[in-house]
């Protein structure tokens, strides 16, 4: 099965050959059609050592998003997730509570465009 990111290359190479304006719409129709979105958070408070990264890839995984979570060196925990917007946003909500022995404090998040590149959902270090 030929995924999201093969076939975009392979649209963004034809489209270079007819114009260069093209490329743009190709990348946007391909991310809308694809469905995948990135959200990228780091999230502040008591969360390491309280099973936040176990419990996030859980949560993750359980709802079909691939990416990594890490422990940073400031107390804070990094999370990168790639999927449909929807379960992403359901992610957000549970990493702003964590879980049961977490404290989060506040969470920042920003939204990327998906690339496709994640295969599972993985702890980084």
């Amino acid at each position: 099965m030929i995924g999201p990111r093969p076939v975009a290359v392979a649209l963004i190479f034809s489209a270079q050959k007819i114009s260069p304006s093209i490329e743009v719409d190709i990348i946007t129709f391909m991310s809308s059609a694809t469905n995948i979105h990135r959200v990228r958070m780091i999230v502040f408070g008591d969360v390491q050592v309280v099973g936040f990264r176990f419990s996030c890839i859980e949560v993750a995984r359980g709802l079909g998003l691939t990416g990594w979570v890490r422990n940073n060196p400031d107390g804070s925990v990094e999370i990168a997730a790639e999927g449909e917007r929807e379960k992403l946003e359901n992610l957000i909500s549970w990493a702003k509570k964590g879980p049961p022995f977490a404290k989060v404090a506040k969470i920042q998040f920003d939204w990327e465009e998906g690339t496709g590149e994640f295969s599972g959902f993985d702890v980084r270090y």
